[in-house]
């Protein structure tokens, strides 16, 4: 099977300064071993489910992962588990957050980031996000991300989270 990529909806919008592309334009090392597990575990099907996500299996690359959940259809999104990559990026530790929770804090990193989790529910399509931080997102303390966002779910119909593994870094290095 094909690997899937952003759809054209997604593929070359942008998302403030960055740019949603397909799977395929990964260059970040880090990223491309999450997505290939995300590959390795899903196979034939659309996309696997979370509970078959292993810490043993992504210790290489788990300080660069998040675990989005989906809540009652898209109404709302939780961050199950956050890494330290993404952590030490933000300043922040969005664990056990909702997006409508962080919305009081950051409206614009929530806006936009509801924006991209929501596109990717609703089409099932991964995507890979590169460029630039938002500069109105204060807190952010890398100025450049290469992020790949995959969905998760049980059968091939729903979106039931995101596994996201992302890299950070003050200029484009990955670029």
């Amino acid at each position: 099977m094909a690997n899937p990529t952003a759809s054209s909806e997604q593929t070359g919008r942008h998302l403030s300064s960055t740019k949603v592309l397909s799977l395929d334009a990964v260059k970040s090392p880090i990223v491309a071993r999450g997505v290939a597990y995300w590959n390795a575990l899903r196979g034939d099907r659309r996309f696997p489910a979370r509970t078959e996500l292993s810490p043993r299996a992504m210790a290489a690359f788990l300080k660069n992962v998040a675990i989005i959940d989906v809540i009652n259809s898209g109404e709302d999104f939780r961050y199950r588990l956050v890494g330290d990559a993404h952590i030490e990026a933000r300043g922040a530790d969005f664990t056990g957050a909702t997006l409508r929770a962080i919305e009081e804090h950051s409206p614009g990193f929530a806006r936009r980031t509801r924006d991209l989790f929501e596109s990717l529910r609703r089409s099932g399509e991964p995507c890979l996000v590169r460029g630039s931080m938002d500069p109105d997102a204060s807190g952010w303390r890398f100025g450049y991300r290469e992020c790949a966002f995959l969905p998760l779910g049980t059968t091939d119909d729903a979106i039931e989270g995101i596994f996201a593994v992302g890299v950070y870094a003050s200029a484009a290095v990955v670029e």
